[in-house]
C-alpha cells in the first residue's frame, strides 16, 4: 500500500544519504590492516555509525512487520 511505498523510498534516501564515505575507507583500512588498536577517532566514527544504522534495523524491521501485518 501507499504507507509501505512511502517507508521504503524513506528507507532509501536516508540510507543513501549517510552512506559515510569516512566508515567504508575506515573499514577497508581495518580489513587491510587487522590493527590490534584503532584510535579514538576511528572508535567516535564507528560509534556513530551503528547509532544510525540500528535506526535503518529499526525502520525496515517496521516495514516487516507492516507488510506481514497486511498480508494476515
Amino acid at each position: 500500500d501507499k504507507d509501505s511505498q512511502y517507508n521504503i523510498e524513506d528507507i532509501l534516501k536516508r540510507y543513501k544519504k549517510y552512506l559515510d564515505k569516512d566508515l567504508i575507507k575506515l573499514l577497508k583500512k581495518l580489513k587491510d590492516t587487522k590493527p590490534d588498536i584503532i584510535t579514538d577517532e576511528e572508535r567516535e566514527l564507528i560509534l556513530d555509525n551503528q547509532i544510525f544504522y540500528d535506526g535503518i534495523q529499526d525502520s525496515l524491521s517496521d516495514l516487516f512487520n507492516t507488510i506481514e501485518d497486511e498480508e494476515s
